[in-house]
């Protein structure tokens, strides 16, 4: 027993110990990245676009011309590009390679990581670039439906470059990759 009670005075003692109240050098940094505002997770189908997929309800999303569909966050400065065209199946192989040589060049040398996923009706298959790194492309997709349609997206990010802070960066990155997720999921050709 006297063991145990020395032994519990011996670490308060270290505890204590621990605990000046002196000048230790330490101060806190000086400048602080503020947080974001994340948007709302409400989501609804843009009309006049080839397919039907859910995106962000609180986010303006504009058609720039046929085939294109341009979702701003501006509270990230951040912008989802996609198009969506039907391709012939004698060019499909080369269309989507080009593609995916384009989303390599996008990542500018950094990492990401790679997901597949299949839409809620089976019809399109995706792969899923997510980057962690401080990219202005952190966010890019490649998806094609049974019937030769090409859907290819990125979310550009023209404030980010490779010295932005990865942790000021990644809120907003998981933030976009999860209304991304949904519309991918959601996808399909409107009926």
């Amino acid at each position: 027993m006297k063991t145990l009670i020395a032994t519990a005075l011996c670490a308060a003692a270290t505890l204590l110990s621990a605990c000046t109240h002196g000048d230790s050098g330490t101060a806190p940094l000086p400048r602080a990245y503020p947080r974001v505002a994340l948007y709302d997770t409400v989501y609804s189908a843009p009309d006049s676009f080839p397919l039907y997929f859910e995106t962000n309800a609180s986010v303006p999303s504009r058609i720039p011309r046929r085939g294109w569909l341009d979702v701003a966050y501006p509270r990230y400065g951040a912008t989802l590009h996609l198009s969506a065209v039907d391709c012939a199946t004698d060019r499909l192989a080369a269309e989507i390679e080009r593609r995916r040589e384009r989303m390599a060049l996008n990542l500018y040398g950094m990492t990401a990581e790679t997901r597949h996923m299949t839409s809620d009706d089976s019809s399109f298959e995706t792969v899923l670039l997510v980057s962690r790194d401080p990219v202005a492309t952190p966010l890019q997709f490649l998806s094609v439906d049974t019937l030769g349609m090409i859907v290819s997206g990125s979310v550009y990010m023209p404030g980010v470059d490779a010295s932005s802070p990865t942790d000021s960066v990644a809120p907003v990155v998981s933030a976009i990759e999860r209304d991304l997720v949904r519309a991918l999921k959601t996808m399909r050709r409107w009926n």
